[in-house]
């Protein structure tokens, strides 16, 4: 199960988090399955973003290619703050990828937590060139 949303540069901070809100009203879960939402940067700056779940009666699949990924993980947070902290954690990772010369491949990233598991925390892939990071 998935669903997509269109957005830009400047309503992505409103706009992702209210799709995850109407994501988990629908897909409401209590498994201990991923959630994954996938963000592609298209070149006139508009934005996809995907939410889904790990599934083995998918109807739709968005395979996410093989290759190197930095990994992040956002800091603990509440219900309150988790969006915050995910603002503030991408912020950190654009920081370290220019300060390191990191080349990031492809137009997208991806991020997974498990809802189920309340831990206000999430995973964040970054694609990279190479393996010398």
């Amino acid at each position: 199960m998935a669903i997509i949303l269109n957005t830009n540069h400047k309503s992505k901070h409103t706009d992702i988090p209210k799709h995850w809100n109407n994501y988990h009203k629908k897909y409401k879960s209590k498994l201990q399955k991923y959630d994954y939402g996938l963000l592609k940067i298209h070149n006139d700056n508009s934005y996809s973003y995907w939410i889904g779940r790990e599934s083995s009666k998918a109807n739709k699949l968005l395979i996410i290619p093989a290759g190197w990924y930095l990994k992040f993980d956002t800091p603990l947070a509440d219900a309150f703050t988790f969006v915050e902290s995910i603002h503030q954690a991408w912020e950190e990772i654009y920081r370290y990828i220019k300060e390191n010369n990191i080349t990031q491949k492809g137009p997208f990233a991806f991020e997974r937590y498990i809802e189920a598991s309340r831990t206000f925390s999430e995973e964040i892939f970054i694609p990279v060139e190479g393996e010398k990071i």
